[in-house]
Parts: C-alpha cells; structure tokens; sequence
C-alpha cells in the first residue's frame, strides 16, 4: 500500500509529463495539484476531453504518463485508448 507523502525518484531537473485527460474540470484541477504538490519537476499538461487529447498526441511526444477518465462521454475513451495503442 502507498501512504502519503509519496516520494518519487526524479532527478533535479529532469521534467517528468503528464497528461491528465478529463472532462470535469474540478476533478481535472484535483488532480494537477496533487501531482505538482508531489514533485515539483511533474510538468501537468490538463485537456478537458477526447478530440483535444487527440490532437495533443498528433502535435506533442507521448508524456510518460497518461491518466484518462474512462467515462468520457460517448466513445471518446475508446478512441483516445486506440489512440494510444498505435
């Protein structure tokens, strides 16, 4: 079981991203503030949905993490998981 705080191994100035795709803006905010107050060297990038999340995988490098709401309306999941898989 992880307890908090937790410490994670980044290296001083080694920028660690992550991509938090989300639809509800609050839990989407949660979320980016509880990452950077974990590390300061976490880079948060929020998009709110799938087309946008699907753009930034056509524009940007894959982050090291993604986290994505698996109840986006429609079968926005679904696409942005394909997405991710090629």
């Amino acid at each position: 079981m992880t307890t908090w705080p937790v410490e994670l191994a980044i290296e001083p100035g080694s920028a660690r991203h992550v991509l938090v795709i989300e639809d509800n803006i609050h839990d989407a905010l949660l979320l980016e503030t509880a990452l950077e107050e974990v590390a300061a060297e976490i880079q948060v990038t929020r998009v709110i949905g799938g087309p946008a999340a699907l753009r930034v995988f056509e524009t940007f490098s894959l982050p090291q993490l993604v986290v994505l709401d698996l109840h986006l309306p429609g079968e926005q999941s679904g696409d942005i998981l394909q997405a991710l898989r090629t």
